[in-house]
């Protein structure tokens, strides 16, 4: 697995994390853009460079 996989395993974990643990109030959408983006991260497993 490489670091990129591996970041972005930890991103979803903390993502779900928020999602139980903080108020029904806090969840929304920067939560679940949070989770989208790890798990984009575990299906792409590398980061292009545009330059």
């Amino acid at each position: 697995m490489n670091k990129v996989r591996l970041i972005g395993v930890l991103i979803l974990l903390i993502g779900i994390a928020c999602h139980y643990f903080l108020d029904k109030e806090f969840r929304g959408f920067w939560i679940g853009a949070i989770m989208g983006f790890g798990i984009a991260l575990i299906i792409t497993g590398k980061i292009k460079k545009v330059w």
